[in-house]
Order: structure tokens, then C-alpha cells, then sequence
């Protein structure tokens, strides 16, 4: 199975900042492009929302005093909606006290950063955040090719592929699952019997097609040799 390298460089994910405070919002903002990551910016609740309603990000990171709605009111509002219940979440605290931080871990946010907290351990503290939902299978991550577990969805370089399959989807995340070694025949029979009428070829080519317009990462091998995920991207 899959072996996260810990260490590895990890870009491409997408950030949605929700900040009213303009010059804090552009600071952030710019740190974490510098880090790679492909950030989205809304200044209120109700911004913050329907950006995630429209395309949710990998992450949310969510300022507590915001002008329409307080940050708190806004996170228990995810949490209760079975469509974005799973989003990982930072809140971004004015504060460090550990009564704040208990109080908002209840309510469903996994990790914090003050806003004095120096640029490279809020980049360090995010990173952490993102090898542990790799490691527990939220995101299936090759170079800048991205699988999201949770929404079914595919992207390149924080780009999503659209009109992906769920055949497709799958036959994807178990090459991904796998790295890097080859998927068997066996396996690949597992998934052809899980649906009906799934024809590996036509998957595989179509999959093709749409990979090879992101130069990112292609698929090599056969049915019968088995199949694997090569990084094209460098």
C-alpha cells in the first residue's frame, strides 16, 4: 500500500482564508502562495460559505470576528451540514488561552494559530494537518495531483478535473492508493466486479485523455502486466 514520505513537499492543496481584516488577509494570503498552496479569500461569513458551498477547499482557515457572524457560529454551522461536516478546519485566534482552544476543539476545529504565530509554524502546523489526513486517507496526493476522498473529486495543481467518473474515480484512487507499486490484475478485477459493466479499457483510456491535458501524471501498464501512476510533472 501507500507510504507517505514524510517531509515531501506539500503543494497544490486548496485554502480558503476567511478574513475581514484586509492587510492580514493579504499577508497570509501570501505566505501561503509562497508555500505553494492555492489560496481563496472571502472577508465574511456569508462569503466564506457560499465559497464553500460553490467548490469546497482542502481547508479552511477561519478568523473568529467577522463582521456578519462570529467565526464560532460559522464552524458549528459546517459541522451540522452532512455536506461540509468533514472539512478540516484552523481557526485563526487572537487569543491563546487554553479555555478558548478546549471550547472550540468541542465544536469540531482541528487545530489552531494565533495570529502572532511566526509564518513558519503556521506553515509547519498546516503541512502537519495535511500528512495526517493523508495519512488517515482524506486526500490520496501524487506530486500536485490531488484525489479528495470526501467530495470524489480530482485535481491538478489545485485545478479540478472535471466531469471525472466515479469509475474513473476509482480505478484512479486505487493506482494512487498503491504507490508506487503496481496495481495487480486481481486487484483491478475486484473493482471491474464491484460494477457492472465496467469496461477497464474504456476507463483507462478515457482516463487518459483527460490526464494528458494536465501533464501532471500518466498511467502506464497493461491488464495483464498490471498498472501503475508515473510523475510527469518535473
Amino acid at each position: 500500500m501507500r507510504n507517505l514520505r514524510l517531509g515531501e513537499c506539500l503543494m497544490a492543496y486548496n485554502v480558503l482564508l476567511v478574513e475581514d481584516d484586509p492587510m492580514y488577509l493579504a499577508m497570509v494570503s501570501e505566505y501561503l502562495t509562497s508555500a505553494g498552496y492555492h489560496v481563496r479569500q472571502a472577508i465574511t461569513a456569508h462569503d466564506g460559505l457560499t465559497s464553500i458551498k460553490s467548490e469546497p477547499p482542502h481547508l479552511l482557515i477561519l478568523d473568529l470576528n467577522l463582521p456578519d457572524k462570529s467565526g464560532s457560529t460559522l464552524l458549528l454551522e459546517i459541522r451540522k451540514n452532512p455536506a461540509t461536516k468533514s472539512l478540516p478546519i484552523i481557526i485563526m485566534t487572537g487569543t491563546d488561552t487554553g479555555t478558548d482552544h478546549n471550547y472550540l476543539l468541542r465544536m469540531g476545529a482541528d487545530a489552531f494559530l494565533s495570529k502572532s504565530t511566526p509564518q513558519e509554524q503556521c506553515i509547519v502546523t498546516i503541512e502537519a494537518l495535511f500528512r495526517r489526513l493523508e495519512m488517515d486517507g482524506f486526500f490520496l496526493r501524487m506530486g500536485g495531483t490531488i484525489l479528495d476522498q470526501r467530495h470524489k473529486s480530482l485535481y491538478v495543481n489545485g485545478v479540478r478535473v472535471e466531469n471525472l467518473s466515479l469509475e474513473e474515480f476509482e480505478f484512479l484512487a486505487l493506482l494512487m492508493e498503491y504507490l508506487p507499486a503496481h496495481v495487480t490484475s486481481k486487484e483491478i478485477a475486484r473493482l471491474v466486479w464491484k460494477h457492472k459493466g465496467f469496461d477497464i479499457h474504456e476507463i483507462e483510456s478515457s482516463l487518459k485523455t483527460k490526464l494528458s491535458k494536465h501533464q501532471a501524471i500518466e498511467i502506464s501498464g497493461d491488464l495483464i502486466s498490471g498498472y501503475s501512476l508515473q510523475d510527469i510533472s518535473q
